[in-house]
């Protein structure tokens, strides 16, 4: 897969992204502020996208991701402020009746309304009933899960590059461009 440094990276008019769940993360959700360069890059490259005209392409399972993650990085910090440990509390059973997590859910809401809402994004149809999901199973290793082949195979077929933090998709044999802040 071939490497775009993302601090040197300039969006070009009309182009198409794809920013997988951690850059969505990076620049509106809760990981932000303890990742100040990351937000800073990817949140550059989203607002050239919004002023060049280009296209951001989501999809339904980085939605769910991104809430996935709000919600159990709001789980981690109620079990840490309450002195609990993972083995005492159960997120669906001890959690999920909590004002905490009530709280959370309502930030991840407001967060993915923020996201789809920014005039560059665009929802990408997946017509799962024509995806080759044999292919997808048979791809994944130790460093790609199910949906890295996913939004690889999303990316292909939408002639996008794609916009990630995840290492894993460094390693993956794919014509995609990754546009990334990783080093190497």
């Amino acid at each position: 897969m071939e490497k775009i440094d993302a601090q040197r990276y300039d969006v070009p008019p009309r182009e198409s992204l794809f920013f997988d769940t951690n850059v969505w993360l990076f620049i509106n959700g809760p990981m932000a502020d303890n990742h100040k360069k990351e937000q800073n890059v990817y949140s550059r490259i989203l607002r050239e996208a919004i002023s060049r005209e280009a296209c951001v392409y989501i999809c339904s399972s980085i939605i769910s991701e991104y809430i996935n993650v709000v919600l159990r990085i709001g789980y981690k910090s109620w079990l840490e402020a309450n002195n609990f440990t993972p083995s005492e509390k159960d997120f669906k059973r001890d959690y999920r009746p909590t004002q905490d997590y009530a709280d959370q859910l309502q930030d991840a809401k407001q967060q993915i309304s923020e996201i789809l809402n920014y005039k560059c994004i665009q929802k990408l149809p997946d017509n799962f009933h024509l995806a080759p999901i044999t292919s997808f199973v048979s791809s994944m290793t130790n460093s790609c899960d199910y949906n890295d082949a996913y939004y690889l195979y999303l990316c292909n077929r939408s002639s996008a590059k794609m916009v990630s933090n995840d290492a894993d998709f460094i390693q993956q044999p794919s014509t995609v461009k990754l546009i990334t802040a990783l080093r190497d």
